[in-house]
């Protein structure tokens, strides 16, 4: 959050954007800064008159994105159970979140549900992933538990429970490697 609030060269942090859903409107904000830059006419060109037309067509972005991140959710999720079950495994797992009537319906509004599901799916396909658990490993499932919870406070909290558990009990040498990453 404070990256994207330095890139939009803000100076006071918005507390109400960081306390719900900051992982998902300052990523949004840069994409629209982004596409005015390549003058593509955004939500950053309104004035007080603008009409309902072109209301829209920023509205219309603005759900894009939203389904942008929904779609993103599904391939992870399809990751995530292909790294667990084989193809079946991954194309079941995708279909149940594509077909659940929550996840259509926010795919289609402007919020930040469909970026706390893509969150919740970054850190589910990162769990999922087979291999050692390396620090640099470790250090990725921090930043998305992280993530999680700047999309949504109560979607950061399932990751973060999700992340102890992966990293079961620790011992001797492997508690000062896990202070020191800490």
């Amino acid at each position: 959050v404070a990256l994207a609030q330095w890139l939009l060269r803000t100076s006071q942090p918005s507390l109400q954007l960081v306390a719900y859903g900051g992982g998902f409107h300052f990523p949004l904000q840069l994409v629209l800064r982004v596409l005015h830059a390549v003058g593509i006419e955004t939500v950053f060109d309104a004035t007080p008159n603008v009409t309902p037309e072109t209301m829209y067509g920023y509205l219309l972005q603005l759900r894009i994105y939203s389904a942008c991140l929904a779609t993103a959710a599904v391939a992870l999720t399809f990751r995530a159970g292909y790294a667990v079950a084989g193809t079946a495994g991954g194309v079941i797992a995708a279909l149940i979140v594509a077909a659940a009537p929550a996840a259509i319906r926010d795919a289609h509004l402007a919020k930040a549900d469909a970026a706390a599901i893509f969150a919740a799916a970054i850190v589910v396909a990162a769990l999922a992933r087979r291999g050692t658990r390396s620090e640099a490993t470790a250090i990725g499932l921090g930043a998305a538990c992280g993530f999680a919870l700047s999309t949504k406070y109560l979607v950061g909290l399932a990751p973060a429970v999700v992340f102890a558990l992966w990293r079961g009990p620790v011992a001797g040498a492997e508690r000062a490697r896990w202070r020191r990453l800490l």
